[in-house]
């Protein structure tokens, strides 16, 4: 299951059926409601990757309004989700747009059939953590440290004496501290397995907090009813960030818009590229390549030593037989 998720075509699966998931549970706990209408609600989305170990671990972590809007932009507040009774749902959600992602075929009823049978209680939801008012900082941090911060602190290295990496990592069953060591190699190849592929989103905006849901960030409450406010860019930047645009920030006076240039006119000209040099046909052959990247990685990278036929392998730049 884990190496299937490594394909971003079904890391996105992971994403949709969060999404429906929470929408359903948000909508069957809507007290107000008789028919459990369904909410437009609002979430984040962040995929993580990797566990405290290092290895392919992939989970998403959502940030869920408690309540949405119905059809007519009322506000419903909903107090209660029990995540535990939800898990079935979440893993038939998962595995049933799975299906569908992937080939047709006998060997994909099978696995779909075993991942059911081997998880009769559904697959896990954490949602026992509820941030307060006035906690978004802690939420903000609590979320964005799995987007900005690599697999693994660079203090959680103990060790490295040119072949093998020792680190340490807390055991989330026991709690307890746990120490690895592994070869370099192997180190590398598990922080590249957690880049995600150029230009996919690893943080994703659902419902009202996407670009779409705009108007209904445009409401407030105001004595328990909602009111529709609209407002300029000018008032959303002044709101957001607490300063005006306009105003210009040495004389504090507000600045107008005398004229707009565009580059390669008479008002904004543009110097002519000077012209640049073809490469020189030299080929460098095979062998000089790889010296090449092996120098730059000792320098660089790591103090390696001469580097072995399976380092070579791993950085050849033609194909076999070439």
């Amino acid at each position: 299951m884990r190496e299937l998720l490594k394909n971003p075509k079904y890391q996105k699966v992971l994403f949709v059926a969060s999404k429906i998931t929470m929408e359903e549970m948000v909508a069957s706990s809507n007290k107000k409601s008789e028919k459990k209408t369904k909410l437009k609600i609002g979430m984040i989305q962040v995929l993580q990757t990797f566990g405290a170990d290092m290895k392919y671990n992939p989970h998403v972590h959502c940030i869920v309004t408690e309540g949405g809007f119905d059809r007519k932009w009322n506000w419903i507040h909903t107090y209660y989700m029990p995540y535990k009774f939800w898990r079935r749902k979440w893993q038939y959600k998962l595995l049933t747009m799975l299906k569908k992602e992937m080939p047709r075929c006998r060997e994909t009823d099978v696995f779909i059939n075993l991942l059911f049978k081997n998880n009769p209680e559904g697959f896990v939801i954490n949602g026992e953590h509820r941030f307060e008012k006035g906690e978004g900082w802690n939420m903000a941090r609590y979320i964005g440290r799995y987007v900005k911060h690599p697999p693994i602190a660079e203090s959680r290295i103990i060790a490295f004496d040119g072949e093998q990496v020792t680190f340490w990592y807390k055991d989330s069953e026991t709690k307890q501290r746990k120490t690895v060591t592994m070869e370099k190699f192997e180190f590398i190849r598990l922080l590249l397995s957690h880049i995600p592929q150029n230009n996919f989103k690893i943080v994703r905006y659902v419902g009202v907090y996407s670009r779409r849901g705009y108007k209904h960030r445009q409401t407030e409450f105001h004595e328990g009813g909602i009111i529709f406010i609209k407002r300029s860019w000018r008032e959303e930047i002044k709101k957001t960030f607490k300063y005006d645009p306009l105003i210009c920030p040495y004389c504090e006076t507000q600045m107008e818009l005398i004229g707009t240039c565009f580059e390669g006119t008479e008002s904004y000209p543009t110097e002519e590229p000077q012209p640049v040099e073809p490469p020189s046909d030299h080929k460098y052959s095979q062998h000089d390549r790889i010296l090449f990247i092996t120098s730059v990685i000792k320098s660089v990278i790591f103090p390696w030593p001469k580097p072995r036929f399976g380092f070579l392998s791993i950085f050849r730049l033609d194909r076999p037989g070439k």
